[in-house]
């Protein structure tokens, strides 16, 4: 049995996060849906305001979908710096929504939690997103 995506199938999903993202929150759990993104966020970017290194917009910042280091296709999240903590807590996940649309868009889960306090300015190291093709199950 064989298994096949084109590129271009798996470029739109990638696209349409990077098109309608508005915003990436450090969240203390796994939100659910989009409600749980407000109860849950310790800091986070507007994505049409937020400014990345070097001055450029934070939106024109995020990649285009690429080639993967293996089968795959990438959308490269760059860096978020110096982001005022909202409240003490440790941030579990990072979240990515579309406050338009009230759309929980993705989450993935940090590979170390990190505990903050509201004197911190926290950043948000460049992360990728990865769609690989279709597999038997």
């Amino acid at each position: 049995m064989t298994f096949y995506a084109t590129t271009n199938v798996m470029d739109k999903g990638l696209e349409w996060i990077k098109d309608n993202a508005q915003f990436v929150s450090l969240c203390t759990t796994e939100p659910d849906n989009y409600a749980e993104i407000a109860t849950t966020t310790i800091t986070g970017i507007a994505l049409a305001s937020g400014v990345s290194p070097g001055g450029t917009s934070f939106r024109s910042a995020i990649a285009n979908p690429a080639d993967g280091s293996s089968k795959g296709r990438v959308l490269t999240i760059p860096l978020s710096s110096e982001l005022q903590v909202f409240h003490d807590d440790t941030g579990t996940h990072v979240a990515i929504g579309n406050e338009t649309s009230s759309v929980l868009m993705y989450v993935t889960e940090l590979a170390t939690n990190r505990a903050v306090t509201t004197a911190d300015k926290v950043n948000i190291p460049a992360w990728t997103i990865t769609i690989r093709p279709p597999t038997s199950s």
